[in-house]
């Protein structure tokens, strides 16, 4: 995380699923500048924001959407590995999340959040592309 972080610029974190809600297990954080906190041990819900999305999408997570917009949306999030949110956890916060797989399986969720002034399209697809290659590595890590 502490490496998607620097290279992002953006808060990191690691959630993983339990019960209802997903958990924050780790964290970085820039050392400086605007920053979406989010602390470790967090429990936050699983239909909003892009990790929950990917709990949705990757392990089947109960969601208030209706069947056919989650359809769409989850077809897309698994077709192209990530998912986005704006605004959708706390005011003036975006965020890019992708799943961390073992065996086949969804582990976790690995995102970064901040500012949305810093998730405009350019952005996004960099920063989906660092997250994307951050879960791939944490993926890969578990297999060994």
């Amino acid at each position: 995380l502490d490496d998607l972080c620097e290279r992002t610029g953006e808060s990191a974190q690691l959630f993983v699923r339990e019960g209802d809600a997903r958990v924050c297990l780790a964290v970085s954080e820039p050392d400086i500048g605007l920053r979406d906190s989010v602390p470790l041990g967090a429990r936050l819900p699983l239909d909003r924001g892009s990790g929950g999305k990917i709990f949705q999408a990757f392990d089947g997570a109960a969601t208030g959407a209706t069947p056919q917009k989650r359809d769409e949306e989850h077809t897309r999030i698994t077709r192209e590995g990530w998912s986005e949110s704006v605004e959708e956890r706390a005011v003036g916060v975006a965020s890019v999340s992708a799943p961390v797989m073992r065996n086949g399986l969804l582990a976790a969720v690995v995102s970064v959040s901040g500012p949305i002034a810093r998730f405009g399209d350019r952005q996004r697809t960099s920063l989906s592309r660092e997250v994307l290659a951050a879960a791939a590595e944490l993926s890969s890590a578990g297999a060994h």
